[in-house]
């Protein structure tokens, strides 16, 4: 039976996030852009959804061009040409047994979102690894789908040793359950802003390119088939029902991205999941906000009591 709890959130930290946040998605985008490519979507709707949907799943997000002017420290681990690991060693003054936590971005996503994640992580004794997905590692035309997120994290259990948690945001997260599924281990599992209705969050961002009607449909489908053999519309429920793992869901009242509403589902139907829902924050910024860090790294580490 799914534990569901509400809270107030402390504030978020600095806003050290490259994505952009759900409040700006509720609204489409305006100017001479949009009006051209509206007049495309009406011209050639096939065409422009086409376009659109290999458009949207380019990555504005490259890790590794700017790292000379970071002072950002960690260890590349180059697993594939187009995929890696970003490992941050646990603290030096941490005791105890060493743990490993996965960290997965969401498309688009930066590895700056989880400084402040990270950091709480690595002073418990933890060894982090932030996945660095396809498309992102350097700026190129290179797709990243649902299907190249889970083949990612499918080659990452194949290289590396089994880690002690798991963290995915967004579109991560749903691949996260498909990975568990063919034979992905990870006894947590954390997931943030999960959008578990992926065809409406990705018409959700077909509208901010101005388009709608037909060419909405066709590019939504186009994005779906790019994901091929993982559709946006893929049944996790089955997956979902037979889950051993201990799963916390975090998530806000106010993500237009991934309604809170929608995550009720995947609450329920996973065993023994917990839900915390708070009443600030967004999409994006859920990632630093003080509370949402302490309830994840309590529950990855042991380290004080993540009930009510």
């Amino acid at each position: 039976m799914a534990v569901s709890v509400t809270r107030p959130a402390s504030p978020p930290g600095p806003d050290i996030s490259s994505g952009q946040d759900s409040s700006a998605l509720a609204q489409p985008g305006t100017g001479l852009r949009q009006t051209l490519i509206r007049a495309a979507a009406h011209i050639l709707p096939e065409t422009t959804a086409r376009i659109l949907a290999r458009r949207y799943l380019r990555a504005s997000s490259a890790f590794l061009d700017d790292l000379e002017q970071r002072n950002d420290r960690f260890d590349v681990i180059q697993i594939d040409p187009n995929l890696a690991l970003l490992r941050h060693p646990p603290d030096s003054r941490a005791t105890g047994p060493l743990r490993r936590v996965l960290i997965v971005p969401g498309h688009d996503g930066h590895y700056r979102q989880f400084l402040r994640l990270t950091r709480a992580l690595t002073r418990a004794g933890t060894q982090v690894d932030i996945v660095v997905p396809p498309g992102h590692l350097q700026a190129d035309a290179s797709l990243c789908s649902l299907a190249d997120f889970v083949t990612s994290l499918r080659r990452i259990s194949e290289t590396q040793p089994a880690y002690d948690g798991h963290i995915g945001h967004c579109v991560s997260s749903n691949a996260t359950i498909f990975a568990l599924a063919e034979g992905m281990t990870c006894p947590r599992i954390v997931l943030f802003s999960t959008p578990v209705d992926l065809p409406q969050l990705v018409r959700l961002g077909g509208r901010q390119y101005g388009i709608d009607g037909a060419c909405l449909d066709r590019f939504v489908a186009n994005v779906s088939a790019l994901g091929d053999p993982y559709p946006l519309d893929k049944a996790w429920h089955d997956i979902a029902a037979t889950r051993t793992e201990s799963l916390l869901m975090l998530h806000t009242q106010q993500d237009w991205a991934a309604p809170v509403a929608d995550t009720e589902a995947l609450a329920r139907t996973w065993p023994g999941a917990r839900r915390v829902v708070f009443e600030q924050g967004e999409h994006n910024s859920i990632l630093s906000m003080r509370a949402a860090i302490a309830e994840a790294t309590a529950f990855l580490t042991d380290s004080g009591d993540v009930g009510d």
